[in-house]
């Protein structure tokens, strides 16, 4: 199930939280680098996220790149306003990208209310560096991923109960906290190509389908840079060319 979908989600990161759907209201708050608790896995932090919080639903929307490469580079490189950064490439050993990327779902942040995930519809899709502005077929995140993590406001750190084709469409109905991590290599797509993917999470109304009015939406763009090997070979011809230079001169 982890390939049914994945073979065509394209991903480059670099994050920017933005309310895109409507103008900014009152009762939207977006924030970036937020503290989520990361029920999704161990061992992994709960800040960094790009969230779009709207009081007047209880909803709260979340996005984040997050390395593969825990220990050699920040967690979440990003410049602070919703711009993650990371390498090209495969991490060391794998095949896999240096970064993934997360989403949350929280239909119930204010803990005050009632609505379970399946109070609305999820939907995820993206352009890549190649296709700018040409976003793929949304899907729905709950359906589409039978892996998610599901929890409430006390779920602890990396406590999540992970879902099963079996188990996630009751999980839904009892839960209002979702997310997952998902990798590019998941999706056959190529771990070296530079530039920018944007990343768009909406909610509508259940049913409504992914064309239905867009309740809420958090937007993330990843960028994705050469690997750290490219820019010491760059420095490397540089400095030899400066050094023929002073030596023809």
């Amino acid at each position: 199930m982890k390939n049914c979908l994945r073979g065509w989600i394209r991903v480059s990161l670099c994050a920017v939280g933005l309310w895109t759907a409507q103008p900014a209201r009152a009762d939207v708050i977006v924030t970036f680098n937020n503290t989520v608790t990361a029920i999704n896995g161990t061992g992994n932090p709960d800040g960094f996220w790009n969230s779009v919080l709207d009081t007047s639903l209880n909803l709260q929307l979340s996005l984040r790149g997050q390395t593969t490469i825990i220990g050699t580079i920040p967690t979440s490189p990003n410049d602070g306003a919703g711009t993650f950064f990371f390498p090209a490439g495969t991490k060391p050993g794998s095949t896999k990208a240096t970064w993934n990327y997360w989403f949350s779902i929280n239909t119930n942040p204010s803990g005050a209310g009632t609505n379970n995930l399946g109070a609305f519809d999820f939907y995820l899709t993206f352009d890549t560096p190649t296709t700018p502005g040409n976003f793929v077929t949304p899907f729905n995140v709950l359906t589409a991923l039978p892996d998610n993590a599901y929890g409430n406001n006390a779920t602890l750190n990396g406590q999540g109960t992970i879902g099963t084709a079996a188990t996630s469409a009751g999980l839904v109905l009892t839960n209002n906290i979702a997310q997952n991590s998902e990798n590019i290599s998941f999706s056959g797509l190529p771990t070296d190509v530079l530039g920018n993917y944007h990343f768009q999470l909406f909610a509508v109304a259940s049913g409504a389908g992914a064309n239905g009015p867009r309740l809420g939406e958090v937007d993330m763009i990843v960028n994705v840079i050469p690997e750290p090997s490219t820019f010491v070979l760059a420095a490397l011809g540089i400095c030899v060319l400066l050094a023929l230079r002073r030596r023809v001169g």
